[in-house]
């Protein structure tokens, strides 16, 4: 596509592979400008002067511009798109949170870059790097250490205490980076507990939705509303589920939804 005069989006968790496969494609070009929002400098002066990436293009006449990370200034994407209409350079944009630029509403250049997805390696992949991979003892491995590219070469390796401390800044990374720093939940310790415990045992959990966190000990009084709540769940003679969960409920039930959860349950 790239050497069809395509520019190219490519999402994917990190990791995967993605700036490795952006140097190999631009290995292949005589003109390449790359960008890196890693460097802080360079994320620092995009933010300020977005323009600057259109300048410096202009100027240089590349055949191919590299912009990684692209999720950490993602107003870069309009001069990007300025650049693609008006002077039809090829971008290759690599963006590790596609769900953090659509949910700020971010251009992502649609009908002027094809988009992919670099996601860790599936099962087809693994046996071709590995041909013997088979049996319950792979299949564990996996199932514990994921497939990213660098984990599974190592767990090859049996370089497992390395494993072990590679994916641990990666999961640390992901509770600052994705979780954290989006407010997606309110008490950051509680939920790095229970990913761990989702992890030690994979068995009892087929899928799983966080809704309250707390998880009370009998170390400190219980909040004086938690005793109100559960004085009437225990003694009110009526007890209208339904009309409850709606309360609670940023979209409304329909009707049915509330007769749904005021159906008596089945006694078998």
């Amino acid at each position: 596509l790239i050497a069809q005069k395509r520019s190219i989006f490519l999402f994917g968790p990190r990791q995967t592979g993605k700036t490795t496969l952006l140097e190999s494609i631009s290995s292949q070009y005589r003109k390449v400008l790359e960008y890196s929002f890693l460097n802080i400098a360079l994320k620092l002066k995009a933010e300020q002067q977005p323009q600057f990436i259109r300048q410096e293009i202009e100027a240089a006449r590349p055949d191919l511009v590299i912009i990684d990370e692209v999720q950490k200034v993602p107003q870069i994407l309009d001069e990007v798109q300025w650049m693609i209409d008006k002077t039809k350079t090829v971008f290759a944009v690599t963006g590790s949170s596609a769900r953090k630029l659509k949910r700020k509403g971010v251009n992502l250049l649609a009908g002027r870059a094809i988009t992919f997805r670099l996601d860790p390696f599936d099962i087809s992949e693994r046996q071709r790097a590995v041909p013997d991979l088979r049996g319950r003892d792979w299949l564990e491995k996996i199932l514990t250490y994921g497939d990213l590219p660098e984990i599974a070469l190592l767990v090859q390796k049996d370089r497992l205490k390395l494993v072990d401390n590679l994916l641990r800044s990666y999961v640390e990374t992901f509770l600052e980076e994705e979780v954290r720093m989006e407010a997606l939940v309110r008490k950051i310790g509680l939920f790095g507990n229970f990913l761990r415990l989702a992890a030690e045992m994979p068995d009892r959990f087929d899928r799983v939705s966080l809704g309250n966190g707390g998880l009370p000990t009998g170390g400190t009084p219980l909040p004086r509303a938690f005793r109100i709540w559960r004085a009437f769940a225990r003694f009110s003679p009526l007890f209208p589920i339904g009309r409850l969960v709606n309360a609670g409920c940023a979209t409304k039930l329909s009707t049915a939804e509330i007769a749904a959860y005021d159906a008596p349950f089945p006694d078998s």
